[in-house]
């Protein structure tokens, strides 16, 4: 669940990578395709509703991993 019990805020910025990247996959050219940078518009206590800024539109399916955006 990725939501308010977890922390997160409307407004905050997340890097969203597929659920099978290791460290270091976010910067390999092969796998940038498939990195986005969304911002959380919508919440409640277990999800999120994100739109990107930046790189791909992600799937609306499968897993995926989210990481803070560092400033």
């Amino acid at each position: 669940p990725a939501g308010a019990l977890n922390g997160l805020r409307v407004g905050d910025r997340l890097m969203v990578l597929p659920s099978g990247y290791r460290l270091g996959d976010e910067w390999d050219p092969k796998q940038l395709q498939q990195v986005a940078l969304v911002q959380i518009k919508a919440l409640n206590e277990n999800d999120a509703q994100v739109v990107p800024y930046a790189g791909p539109q992600p799937a609306t399916t499968g897993r995926w991993v989210a990481m803070p955006r560092l400033p």
